[in-house]
């Protein structure tokens, strides 16, 4: 207080080696909004836990000066190398886990926290009426009691939320309603453990609303096959894998997820099928699916690049697929 400056915590300290630091770039709050009850003065905020390996990028810890890289992920850490970091400190890593909490802002308190299975949920609406609403990532929308935090509804919507509800009335009848589907960063990170309603059903937005007394009741959607095919050949030494692996990082996993594994937002790269790997090129460097959103890259990886991600990917396809047969061998499946 007397200087102003940040206090720093020398655990945390990745300058010289990489450690995993809580909150990672999500923030311990990131943009899904919160609630405050004036009544009560007290604040109903999303939060969250989930680490990030931090390590600073090798030219930049050399030299002491970052080159920027545009039209790749440029944070001053060493993003070509984070899942290799990651896998070597698994052991390490905290565990990642949502919120949601209540506190009062003038003193600091938390009066009370409910733990979510997922990290990445909804934001948060605050009722006159003593509720506290939230979509999570499960599919879930629940209702908690402002005081305590006790859950006192759930319905199952069968789509992760990302958006906050809202409440309205009309001749009398109070409703809530909720914007359901998700997106935003959490692809950023990819599929972690737990498998999300977007990951296991699709991510298909919906307008619910709900009131007192409604018998609307919802249809399970069909489960998505995530199983990976079988993927081409593949024809990559150990140091254009690494190359590959490095890229993708810098280039693609922002959007399609670390370690190729998709959040279910953007499509999980492990699943494409022959057609698509015949003319990766095309779409990466030649923009083919520009119109769908996917530009082209042709100025920030080259041909040779191009390939080595590719081959990166079928790499990657291969150690899930079969982790996931010893999986299913396992359970008898």
């Amino acid at each position: 207080m007397a200087t102003g400056r940040p206090v720093e915590n020398p655990e945390t300290d990745f300058s010289e080696e990489a450690k995993w630091v809580l909150p990672g770039p999500l923030g311990g709050h990131d943009w899904q909004a919160m609630a405050f009850d004036e009544a009560k003065g007290i604040v109903y905020m999303p939060a969250q836990d989930f680490p990030f390996i931090y390590s600073l990028n090798a030219e930049f810890k050399e030299t002491g000066y970052f080159k920027r890289n545009p039209g790749t992920t440029n944070l001053g850490i060493d993003v070509e190398n984070s899942s290799i970091l990651a896998e070597e400190m698994a052991a390490e890593a905290p565990e990642a886990k949502g919120y949601l909490k209540a506190f009062n802002p003038l003193t600091g308190e938390e009066l009370w926290s409910v733990d979510h299975v997922h990290y990445w949920n909804g934001g948060v609406l605050a009722s006159a009426g003593g509720l506290v609403f939230q979509g999570d990532g499960l599919g879930y929308l629940s209702a908690f009691d402002a005081d305590t935090g006790e859950k006192m509804w759930s319905f199952n919507t069968y789509i992760s939320m990302l958006a906050p509800p809202i409440t309205y009335q009309v001749d009398g009848v109070q409703y809530v309603a909720i914007l359901a589907g998700t997106g935003a960063v959490e692809n950023f990170v990819g599929l972690v453990t737990t498998e999300t309603a977007a990951v296991k059903y699709g991510n298909f937005g919906k307008l619910l609303v709900f009131k007192l007394g409604g018998n609307l009741a919802l249809e399970e959607p069909r489960i998505l096959d995530r199983s990976i095919p079988e993927q081409p050949v593949m024809m990559a030494s150990a140091e254009q894998l690494l190359r590959g692996e490095q890229q993708y990082n810098l280039v693609c996993g922002g959007c399609h997820g670390a370690n190729a594994r998709s959040a279910g937002i953007l499509p999980d790269l492990r699943m494409m099928g022959d057609g698509k790997h015949q003319i990766f090129a095309e779409i990466v460097r030649g923009g083919v699916l520009a119109a769908g959103g996917m530009a082209s890259f042709a100025d920030v990886v080259s041909v040779q690049d191009t390939e080595n991600i590719r081959q990166y990917i079928i790499s990657r396809a291969n150690i899930d697929r079969e982790e996931a047969q010893q999986v299913d061998a396992a359970a008898g499946r």
